[in-house]
């Protein structure tokens, strides 16, 4: 009888949302609102997503060019190279393999890419264009050798004025060693802090209660009185 007051009380606290955050007010409350998508050549951008959906605890997808990206598409000494002419090109929208067939269900979509010429590769408008985002609001992020990241954006913002973005985080390469600490950072900033907060919330009162719960369960009550 004891256990069983034990859990019904339990799940009740469980039940109650964190101080200051009623539900209406929650970000996001399971991983199934967040989309962390990403294109990523030398894996720096995969790095940052990685670190993203760890943080969100949002889905992670990687964008696939159909046809992959060799070391001799990407040198940029190269004039004809496959990168120089698709970047040159602004009606380039090389495929992507594979679709996701349930992206409608997210709300918040984080988009990550390289930097190429100071713009989003060309495939990222392939993917902008391969969804709608009616309803969602859409942060970037970049990473690159030394050059900013705003450019990328603004330039996205100008081009797709009907999609909502939010904002844009970009790393250098000396950066990238302070990507778990940024993130956190922008997150905050984004209003999004709480969602891991309320998830370790979560996480840390269940296993309190299990913990309870076995507890209560290994001690032997006392036999009735003859």
């Amino acid at each position: 009888m004891k256990r069983a007051i034990i859990f019904i009380l339990a799940m009740l606290f469980l039940a109650i949302p964190p101080a200051g955050c009623s539900p209406a007010q929650t970000p996001a409350e399971d991983s199934g609102n967040f989309l962390v998508a990403y294109f990523s050549n030398t894996g720096n951008t995969e790095r940052v997503a990685q670190i993203i959906a760890g943080q969100t605890g949002g889905t992670l997808r990687e964008i696939v060019p159909e046809t992959p990206y060799t070391f001799a598409d990407l040198d940029y000494s190269d004039s004809g190279c496959r990168a120089n002419r698709e970047q040159n090109d602004p009606s380039a929208r090389p495929a992507i393999d594979g679709e996701i067939d349930d992206f409608a269900k997210y709300d918040t979509i984080f988009i990550g890419h390289p930097i190429w010429w100071g713009d989003a590769p060309r495939i990222i408008q392939t993917f902008l264009e391969s969804y709608s985002f009616e309803g969602k609001t859409v942060y970037t992020f970049s990473t690159s050798g030394s050059s900013s990241g705003n450019g990328a954006h603004n330039g996205l913002c100008g081009e797709y004025p009907s999609v909502r973005f939010g904002g844009n985080l970009h790393f250098t390469s000396s950066q990238l060693s302070s990507a778990q600490t940024r993130v956190s950072e922008w997150l905050a900033e984004l209003g999004m802090g709480s969602v891991m907060r309320r998830k370790l919330f979560i996480s840390f009162s269940f296993t309190s209660v299990v913990y309870a719960f076995a507890a209560g369960g290994n001690r032997h009550e006392p036999a009735c009185d003859a």
